[in-house]
C-alpha cells in the first residue's frame, strides 16, 4: 500500500508557480540589501487545508532552494540597521503566502487521509 504525501493541487510545478505569481520580496529586505534562506512548515490537515503556518528556520544570505523569489537592488549602499526589520519582514510574507494557499491533495497512510507536517524551503535573493 503506498502512502502518498501531500501534493499541491497540479504539483510540484503548480506550487512553484503559485509562489512565483504571489509572494512579494519586502520593501524593507530589499534595502536593507537582506537576502535569505526559509524553511516554511506548516501542517496539511485531512482535508487538504493548511494550519500551524510558521517560519521553522531563517538562514541570512541566499541558498539553492527549488523555489527563488527575486528583489531588484535599487539603493547603491545597504542599511545594516535595517536588518532586523527585513528579517521579520520575510518571515510575515512566507506566512502571508503559505496561509493564502488553496487547499491540498492531503497525505494518506494506508488508504485515509492524514495530518501531514510539511517543510517548503523559499531563498530570498538580490539581483
Amino acid at each position: 500500500v503506498s502512502n502518498p504525501m501531500p501534493e499541491f493541487v497540479g504539483g510540484e510545478h503548480e506550487l512553484w508557480r503559485f509562489l512565483a505569481l504571489n509572494i512579494k520580496y519586502p520593501e524593507v529586505a530589499n534595502k536593507a540589501g537582506y537576502e535569505a534562506h526559509v524553511i516554511a512548515q506548516f501542517i496539511v490537515e485531512k482535508d487538504g487545508t493548511i494550519s500551524h503556518a510558521k517560519v521553522k528556520k531563517i538562514k541570512e544570505g541566499a541558498y539553492d532552494s527549488r523555489c527563488r523569489v527575486y528583489g531588484y537592488k535599487v539603493e547603491e549602499k545597504d542599511y545594516p540597521e535595517l536588518k532586523p526589520q527585513a528579517k521579520e519582514a520575510l518571515e510575515k510574507e512566507v506566512i502571508r503566502i503559505v496561509e493564502m494557499m488553496p487547499k491540498w491533495n492531503p497525505g494518506q497512510k494506508n488508504g485515509k487521509p492524514v495530518r501531514v507536517r510539511y517543510n517548503l524551503p523559499i531563498s530570498f535573493q538580490l539581483n
